[in-house]
């Protein structure tokens, strides 16, 4: 449809009806993210060990006003993937990947999980996660268009030269929203 068409249905729209009996709704089944590279440092002893790390995802850069601004019940945001790649310098495969974990933290100071990878070997330069069943609206969480996200493992024989692995990550998203056409017009 062109904005022509769209301006003249919306306008017929108005003309016919009160703006909030009108909606209009949107679905990206996926949206996906790629950072810039990420340095994950580990706490080892003997190879073994864990890292926790903070990652903004920059969902409020990314995603349009519209899908990240409004009431909860009206938007649904739910993660769809995570990818991290290995890049130089360090380590080249996830071999001494024990454990893997992506969660968000809550507004209240609550971790949920939202996917993981528990007691499987990987191998490659590439891990993947894909949400666990019960896969949450991460719109609950957000705040001022930002989540808290936190990837976490557990490490055995990790290389004894590295302190730390360099990662791209690369998360995707599938996002709902349903808005009044006074909500659209008015902000």
């Amino acid at each position: 449809m062109t904005i022509t068409r769209l301006f003249a249905v919306v306008g017929l729209a108005l003309s016919l009806t009160a703006c909030s009996s009108m909606y209009v709704e949107a679905n990206q089944p996926m949206a996906c993210l790629t950072l810039q590279p990420r340095t994950f440092p580990v706490s080892t002893s003997g190879g073994s060990g864990s890292f926790t790390q903070a990652v903004d995802l920059g969902l409020s850069d990314a995603l349009p006003d519209f899908i990240i601004s409004g009431s909860p019940q009206n938007h649904v945001l739910r993660f769809e993937s995570l990818t991290i790649s290995l890049l130089p310098p360090g380590p080249t495969s996830f071999a001494w990947l024990q454990s893997l974990r992506l969660q968000v933290k809550t507004a209240a100071g609550k971790t949920i999980t939202l996917a993981g990878l528990t007691g499987a070997t990987v191998t490659g330069n590439t891990v993947t996660l894909q949400p666990l069943p019960d896969n949450p609206s991460l719109f609950d969480f957000m705040q001022d268009g930002q989540l808290d996200f936190v990837v976490d493992g557990a490490i055995q024989n990790f290389p004894a030269t590295s302190t730390s692995f360099t990662g791209t990550v690369t998360t995707c998203f599938s996002a709902q929203v349903k808005k009044t056409l006074q909500e659209l017009i008015g902000g």
